[in-house]
């Protein structure tokens, strides 16, 4: 009906012969001839990732024989009642409750993203990511599959892992280090999960589903927090004198506002690659759209500042990634649609740089000027694990500020102040290296699936780490526990790409 109607047709005539589109289209043919014709894309495109980074050296191989020790010996234990166990009702029960593992690991991501915080417990995820290894190890077990395969997170991210068992184990209080590496494992055998039980497209595919939809109704109760005015006006998350006028900032099933808006980010570009998908009918992209708008709504009124600048990057990351061509086009509607923001989000955004009028930023830096002697004196050992230790050293300084602080509100700077020059680097050697194989993964294959959801992970990624300049975004635990998430989609994404590539190799 709106293609058909006069208004519509005089417009496209109009913008067709336009100056407008013509800037627009020079600007789409310069970017995409910039981009893909770049040194950097064409060395990507001829890159493979190395033979000794799938390998790993002794280190990988002996936590493959440790981490598989259970599950060897079930095997053996196994293999000397075989025909029993085959004859067996509890042997083909297990089979046909277990083949579809995927199912299990999905609604363990999705309990864990909707149950509301004043009802959420920590421990929760522990036992969520514990009985689906027990689960794991009983499947590959009934079906004589392999076990964990540690190579497939490469060479940094477990050596990264071993650096923080070493600073709890060496930390001031064992005690209080010890929840705080909970938290680390727990990551750590999920996105382990992840790469070893999530081997096709379709698993995958059902995993990725599962956690946006998750993230979709965490977005409805945002909604409703905001129809309902059932979240009211937190003074020590805003400072009222610039942001007046500003809602109750929704945190829906999260800590608070900069927790959730942190989730929003990372699922956000999951959901593009799923209405970019070439096999999507019209009603699945029509429902992704909606879960975009959902999101997009929600994360206006977390009034997080730096949740707004995450997504603008992250989806500028992806679309030069999958659509450059667009890049022009958008970015000129996006600036056609400033004038028509709330009032509230264009005061947020103004006082992003101004220490001088918002305390958040001043305080900030106090807690900077708090910990440059700390920083001084523990670059290299750290201090130990978790932010009950860092607290604990940080009130033997100066406080610039009222109170102690619970964390330095920086990412890269908490995981230095912790687990010292080696954990920041391997930290950040782990992500460099997966978005390095997934940029050359995502230009080296063909299947529009793994190119798609390698372009949402590293979207997601950049997106969260900015963030982290400005935020201690492991601060939540299960922000940690997604950001590790988004790690292992992108890691089970690039072992599954290798895997066809060896597998056509050998057809053809």
């Amino acid at each position: 009906m709106i293609e058909n109607s006069f208004i519509f047709k005089v417009t496209t005539t109009l913008y067709r012969d336009s100056k407008l589109r013509k800037i627009l289209n020079f600007l789409r043919q310069w970017i995409t001839t910039m981009f893909l014709g770049s040194f950097l894309v064409k060395a990507l495109r001829n890159s493979e990732i190395k033979g000794e980074e799938l390998d790993g050296g002794f280190y990988l191989k002996f936590l493959n024989i440790l981490l598989n020790f259970p599950l060897n010996f079930l095997k053996g234990c196994y293999d000397c009642c075989g025909e029993v166990w085959e004859e067996s009702y509890t042997l083909k029960f297990i089979r046909i409750l277990l083949k579809p593992f995927d199912v299990f690991l999905s609604l363990g991501v999705f309990f864990i993203l909707v149950v509301p915080d004043h009802r959420w417990n920590n421990l929760y995820s522990l036992i969520i990511v514990f009985l689906l290894i027990f689960l794991f190890i009983l499947r590959a077990v009934a079906f004589k599959h392999k076990g964990f395969e540690i190579r497939d997170l490469g060479i940094y991210y477990p050596l990264f892992f071993l650096v923080v068992l070493l600073s709890f184990l060496t930390s001031i209080d064992v005690a209080a280090s010890l929840r705080f590496f909970l938290f680390h494992g727990t990551s750590f055998f999920m996105a382990l999960l992840i790469v070893s039980a999530l081997k096709t497209k379709a698993g995958l595919s059902k995993y990725i589903e599962t956690l946006i939809t998750g993230v979709f109704f965490t977005a409805l109760f945002a909604l409703w927090q905001v129809f309902t005015n059932s979240v009211p006006f937190d003074p020590s998350l805003t400072d009222l004198s610039v942001s007046f006028g500003l809602p109750g900032r929704v945190y829906s099933t999260m800590a608070n506002p900069n927790n959730y808006a942190q989730l929003l980010v990372m699922a956000f570009p999951f959901i593009l690659a799923m209405m970019l998908r070439s096999d999507s009918k019209f009603i699945y992209k029509f429902k992704y759209c909606v879960y975009a708008s959902t999101l997009l709504f929600a994360i206006s009124f977390t009034g997080s500042r730096s949740g707004w600048v995450g997504l603008l990057f992250s989806v500028f990351v992806f679309l030069l990634l999958r659509k450059p061509s667009w890049l022009p086009f958008l970015g000129f509607i996006g600036i056609l649609a400033v004038p028509f923001l709330p009032d509230f989000i264009l005061r947020r955004l103004l006082t992003l740089t101004n220490r001088s009028v918002d305390s958040s930023i001043a305080y900030r830096g106090k807690i900077s000027q708090t910990l440059a002697p700390m920083m001084r004196d523990f670059w290299f050992t750290g201090v130990g694990l978790g932010t009950d230790v860092f607290m604990r050293i940080s009130g033997r300084y100066f406080q610039y500020t009222s109170k102690i602080p619970v964390h330095s509100h920086i990412l890269y700077t908490q995981i230095i102040l912790e687990l010292g020059a080696v954990g920041l680097l391997t930290f950040l050697m782990t992500v460099f290296r997966n978005i390095k194989n997934g940029v050359v993964a995502f230009f080296n294959t063909e299947d529009s699936f793994l190119s798609n959801t390698i372009a949402a992970g590293i979207s997601s990624l950049f997106g969260i780490l900015l963030i982290s300049f400005v935020e201690y975004v492991w601060y939540y635990p299960r922000i940690m526990l997604v950001f590790w998430m988004v790690m292992g989609v992108i890691f089970s994404s690039i072992a599954m790409n290798r895997r066809l590539k060896i597998k056509t190799s050998e057809g053809s």
